[in-house]
């Protein structure tokens, strides 16, 4: 068993859970067993140089340090009288030292300044303050004494005398030394502790942002996060796509609802691919109906093309898996498009469950414009056209009836 396996052996189970208090616990065993072997060295000093009293004073240090560490493993007494009683004992001692080894010109005084550090260290602040208002009461009761004529005994010799207290100043050395080197290891493994938060936290920011992202776009996305709200926007010239599945009722039916969720999630995954590569924005599903824009929220002058482009990709697709079903039980569908260039409001509403979204008259235009379509066919209203016509072949259907908007021009996308 190694140095530190003897020290955990004596510290309970309860106590290991809190690592603040467990490394506590464990110092407080440490320094137990450390000042006992001190003591020991002053009990056979004492002995030697013929001490009585330091000699009693140290033999009950050396019990009182040893049996503090057994008492805590068998959870005898709670955790904060023990740490009180290892300072009260140190106390006893080094008062009983110094009263029988010159007072005030003794060099186990200052062993009493190191008490309250030590309460410090092993229980909280305020212990902290209550030793060292105790010790500064017992060295001011000392030199009350001495100033009034009080003679202490002397029970050190010549000869033991440079031994005592050189072994005083090393110890008191070596203890001031142990106690910054806890306040290093603590500092580093705080200062560890704290890189590895910033680290999660790091991550935790990475994956928010990233979560963001999938709701909202980049710069609304960075206005919430500095300003705490968003303002919604007006464009000017905005390509609204709203692609809809064919007989999605009727498809469905034959479908479980997992399997339903599944062929659907396929088909967005993809849609949701061709609107990133395109610089497009999602804005929702309703259903079944796919709805994305170009040029929102940075405009663009291209965006009626792109949007074409886009959906011709998406139609492309829609077709790849239709012939992949082919010959087996995978089911595929059939897609209506249609597409409306025009002025709209972007923005995000509300305080909870923020969603980006559009409204306007060219929002329902578009909508129109899938409603009028044709299976696997890209409709666009005449803006719209007049905006492609010079890049993409189209062919006119006339005037075709639109719910709620009349006879509109509209055009397919050859």
């Amino acid at each position: 068993m190694n140095i530190k396996e003897f020290i955990l052996n004596f510290i309970p189970d309860k106590y290991r859970n809190d690592e603040e208090v467990f490394r506590k616990v464990r110092l407080f065993v440490t320094t137990c067993f450390i000042t006992s072997l001190f003591s020991s060295f002053y009990f056979l000093t004492s002995y030697m140089a013929g001490m009585p009293h330091v000699l009693w004073a140290m033999a009950f240090n050396v019990i009182g340090f040893l049996l503090l560490p057994f008492l805590l493993k068998h959870d005898l007494l709670p955790l904060k009288v023990l740490t009180n009683g290892y300072i009260l004992i140190g106390t006893i001692g080094v008062v009983v030292t110094v009263f029988y080894t010159g007072g005030l010109i003794s060099t186990s005084l200052p062993w009493l300044a190191v008490l309250p550090i030590a309460s410090l260290m092993l229980i909280n602040k305020r212990s902290g303050w209550i030793w060292t208002i105790v010790t500064y009461l017992t060295i001011s009761f000392i030199g009350a004494l001495t100033l009034n004529g009080f003679q202490f005994a002397d029970e050190t010799n010549q000869s033991i005398l440079i031994i005592f207290n050189t072994s005083n100043l090393n110890g008191l050395g070596v203890l001031i030394f142990l106690i910054a080197l806890v306040f290093e290891n603590t500092k580093n493994t705080a200062l560890q502790n704290l890189d590895e938060k910033n680290k999660q936290l790091d991550k935790e920011k990475q994956r928010s942002d990233e979560l963001l992202l999938n709701i909202l776009p980049a710069e609304v996305m960075e206005e919430l996060k500095s300003t705490g709200k968003t303002r919604a926007r007006h464009y000017e010239m905005v390509s609204v796509i709203f692609a809809d599945f064919k007989d999605f009722t009727k498809v469905s039916e034959k479908l479980s609802p997992q399997e339903l969720v599944s062929t659907i999630d396929m088909y967005y995954e993809i849609f949701d691919n061709l609107v990133g590569q395109f610089g497009a924005e999602k804005i929702k599903t309703v259903g079944d109906a796919y709805i994305c824009a170009v040029g929102i929220p940075l405009e663009t002058k291209d965006n009626a093309i792109r949007a074409v482009q886009l959906s011709q990709e998406i139609l492309n697709e829609v077709n790849k898996l239709k012939t992949a079903s082919e010959g087996n039980t995978n089911v595929a569908f059939d897609i209506r498009i249609g597409i409306h260039t025009g002025p709209l409001v972007a923005g995000v509403v509300g305080i909870k469950k923020f969603a980006y979204d559009i409204w306007g008259d060219t929002v329902n235009t578009a909508a129109r414009m899938q409603e009028s379509g044709d299976t696997n066919r890209i409709n666009i209203s005449n803006t719209t056209y007049e905006l492609v016509k010079d890049d993409i072949k189209c062919s006119y259907r006339g005037k075709v009836a639109a719910k709620n908007k009349g006879d509109i021009d509209m055009y397919f996308v050859e």
